[in-house]
């Protein structure tokens, strides 16, 4: 998303899609729910050329399985890219 921005608002974002995703639904009439993780990538003005599409992934694929390992069903942020 690029029309987001704020640690803050981007948690908000995170934890609404999560509690989104985990509110059960009927599924071919069996009450079903989905857990998930997300890893969050991001990046300033100042170091948006020096991160590629490729990589910018692979940062967030990182948090997501560290959400993962911590849990599941949260959101971890991706290492700041020095």
């Amino acid at each position: 998303m690029f029309d987001i921005s704020g640690r803050d608002n981007i948690e908000r974002f995170a934890d609404k899609i999560l509690g989104e995703l985990s509110r059960p639904f009927n599924l071919e009439g069996r009450n079903v729910a989905i857990g998930s993780s997300i890893g969050i990538a991001t990046t300033t003005p100042t170091t948006d050329k020096q991160v590629n599409e490729d990589m910018f992934i692979e940062r967030a694929d990182a948090a997501m399985y560290e959400a993962k390992r911590v849990g599941k069903n949260g959101y971890r942020f991706a290492q700041t890219m020095e």
